[in-house]
């Protein structure tokens, strides 16, 4: 369901009027929702009943867009455009959206350059991460240094996957040089490491940033 609303044009908020009368469960549900995609619009129904007129004649697929509305790949994005050194990257310098201030609902990108340990990662996500609804991210470990992890996690089920062989693997074992590196990887290219990073995005509510990076931090192998 996470992974739907977050490539979402329209998410249709039924049965409101089952709701409590002050609509606060409403409110905040559509913050859920604005604070992992901003693009979607949001509608309100009771008894599933929706003017024919809000579905047809109306285009609202873009697929660059559609794609790219999911907060987590938005976070990643202003990662790679605005490259740090910190540990996790709070909005700083940014009023708090509505679905922030009021509901405590925040996300942070957490980064490292060293890898992680495979057993205390994964011991840790599996354990749950407090306040955490959704999480994404690009990983290594030091039992599998060639491998790009990629790990998705929403509530309480977790995911992992391998998507690639990193760059610095590539290029160690003989099937590229570092001529043969893309922009966008010779950006990211750090020794002793190479393009191997931590790049994790976390979202949810009233999440302690500095907790969690805490956590994740004890999962390095330094």
């Amino acid at each position: 369901m996470l992974e739907q609303i977050e490539c979402a044009d329209v998410v249709v908020l039924n049965q409101c009027d089952r709701a409590d009368p002050a609509g606060e469960a409403v409110w905040r549900a559509e913050a859920l929702v604005t604070g992992l995609n901003e693009r979607a619009e949001i509608v309100r129904t009771e008894h599933g009943q929706l003017a024919v007129e809000f579905l047809t004649g109306r285009i609202r697929f873009e697929a660059a867009a559609t794609l790219g509305s999911a907060q987590w790949v938005r976070e990643l994005n202003r990662v790679a455009r605005e490259p740090s050194g910190l540990a996790f990257r709070p909005k700083a310098g940014l009023q708090p959206s509505r679905h922030e201030s009021k509901y405590g609902i925040t996300s942070f990108v957490y980064q490292a350059r060293q890898g992680f340990d495979s057993g205390r990662l994964r011991a840790l996500f599996t354990s749950g991460l407090p306040g955490v609804l959704r999480g994404k991210g690009f990983f290594w470990t030091t039992e599998t240094p060639d491998e790009m992890g990629f790990v998705s996690l929403a509530g309480g089920v977790v995911r992992w996957e391998t998507l690639s062989v990193w760059w610095a693997a590539r290029i160690a074992a003989g099937r590229a040089t570092l001529e043969d590196r893309p922009p966008s990887v010779v950006a990211n290219w750090v020794e002793p490491h190479g393009d191997r990073r931590q790049e994790i995005v976390l979202l949810g509510v009233g999440l302690d940033k500095v907790a969690l990076a805490a956590a994740l931090e004890h999962c390095l192998v330094v």
